[in-house]
């Protein structure tokens, strides 16, 4: 048992030394690029920063905050400091939900990047995820614990997605649910959902048609991404190697669609280097007003993009070896604002970048790096904000469409100092709300306030939900 632990240990230096070697090549790989991604400006570079609304890349606050005000709206991880995340949320019915991931321990991300590699770590370290629901109560706005104990398995230790999904042929019509995957290194994630945020089942899972890990048990210890798109619900599972992706048209009954392995199989070392699907987004890259559905990668050596049209079911790699640079490892999020699909992601060698698509041909999309414009780079001012951790756009209208004064918020993940928080305007101008160059300190209420996790929208202001260290997670109610 000894001798494999060390042969464990020693396979991972291994890999990490390969990436640190890579990722010292990429300034030098990055100028040689030239117009197929380069990261030096290019006379097509200039001429684009000399249109406003255009992709440029900014490197200073531009415009002035759009929020006033932030409101602590909890109680330290709801009183119980091992609710470390509020790893997903989503508004339902108006109301917030807030899935919590918890651990025991005092090792926090350490624990759970140490329990990817070696899923041991990650055994018997929780009481199980809890769900918490925000709303108007008898004495005002409060906190009602809906789903804990990890709804009756601890090792449930997270909700890592929430969505919300109507089936359209659901019969009878049951209206919409409330869909959530957990993270579960012992038995393999678990897909839930409720239809009155009260009442919760396992429909992947326990007792479920569909066993624990889409049925491959542990080997799919979590759900990353979720989207409907048509009349299915898209999930990303996450593996020990690479990543799946499944649908459902009921929420019952599951099918494969395709897999990490299966769309980079052309290179067996590029497959190599692939960790997981992450986010997933519908977007109309070519303007012919149908969406198609954008996947993004965790990779060794620079994250991909895919994207999938439904139409002849086909997929195509719209973006490779993280653009710019081998060191942007993953696509945090995928967020559609001012008709452009941004890429939010997550570098530990530089600080997070961010990239919007700007098509060469705009009646055939997106289709390569070249289509993609930075707009970020370095931590945008703090090299420490290693993550974009996750984007809304706000404010929106009544049915959710984008307004003239509405901004991408960008929430990072910084451990050193706490998060920062920035927007974007249509004119691709940056402001700083939270962190150096603001009034508002980073984490705002403090340091330990490590990450703004997840977003949701609440009676028209938007909602921060943070991860902690040693101390719980925090919610902010901003305006």
């Amino acid at each position: 048992m000894m001798r494999r632990s060390r042969c464990g240990v020693i396979i991972l230096v291994v890999v990490l030394a390969l990436w640190l070697a890579l990722a010292l090549c990429v300034p030098v790989l990055a100028a040689e690029r030239g117009e197929d991604g380069a990261a030096g400006e290019t006379q097509t570079q200039v001429d684009l920063q000399e249109e406003a609304a255009a992709p440029k890349l900014v490197t200073e606050a531009e415009a002035d905050p759009a929020l006033s005000s932030f409101t602590d709206i909890n109680i330290d991880g709801f009183g119980d400091p091992d609710n470390r995340y509020a790893w997903s949320m989503v508004n339902f019915k108006g109301k917030v939900y807030v899935g919590t991931w918890n651990l025991e321990t005092s090792f926090g991300l350490l624990q759970l990047i140490l329990g990817y590699f070696f899923p041991g770590f990650l055994n018997g370290v929780s009481d199980g995820t809890e769900v918490w629901r925000y709303d108007e109560g008898y004495y005002g706005r409060s906190w009602t614990k809906v789903v804990d104990g990890g709804l009756g398995d601890r090792d449930n230790f997270g909700l890592r997605t929430m969505t919300v999904w109507d089936d359209p042929d659901d019969t009878p019509d049951r209206g919409p649910a409330i869909y959530g995957t957990t993270i579960n290194s012992v038995d393999g994630f678990e897909v839930w959902r409720t239809f009155d945020g009260t009442d919760w089942e396992v429909v992947v899972g326990r007792w479920a048609e569909m066993g624990n890990g889409m049925g491959y048990g542990a080997a799919n210890e979590s759900g990353r991404g979720m989207v409907a798109m048509g009349d299915y619900l898209y999930i990303g599972a996450m593996r020990a190697q690479g990543g799946q992706l499944w649908r459902t048209a009921n929420g019952t009954d599951w099918e494969y669609v395709t897999s990490v392995q299966d769309l980079e199989s052309w290179n067996w070392f590029y497959s190599f280097g692939s960790i997981s699907l992450s986010d997933m987004r519908l977007f109309d890259d070519d303007g012919d007003g149908a969406e198609e559905l954008f996947i993004g990668t965790w990779r060794w050596f620079g994250f991909s993009v895919y994207r999938y049209d439904p139409s002849d079911d086909s997929w195509a790699r719209v973006a490779e070896y993280g653009i710019t640079s081998f060191n942007n490892g993953g696509v945090h999020q995928l967020v559609p604002f001012n008709g452009r699909l941004w890429i939010l992601t997550y570098n530990f060698g530089e600080g997070f970048y961010v990239y919007a698509s700007d098509p060469r041909n705009p009646q055939e999309g997106i289709t390569c790096n070249a289509d993609w414009k930075v707009v970020a780079s370095g931590g945008f001012n703090d090299p420490g904000n290693y993550y974009a951790w996750d984007g809304i756009v706000y404010p929106v209208g009544e049915n959710g469409g984008e307004l003239p004064e509405s901004r991408l918020f960008i929430g990072t993940f910084n451990l050193g100092k706490g998060f920062c928080l920035y927007s974007v305007t249509k004119d691709n101008e940056w402001a700083v709300e939270v962190g150096t160059g603001s009034s508002v300190p980073n984490g705002i209420t403090s340091s330990r306030n490590y990450g703004v996790r997840t977003f949701a929208l609440y009676e028209g202001k938007l909602v921060l939900g943070c991860a902690g260290m040693l101390k719980g997670l925090d919610m902010f109610l901003a305006e």
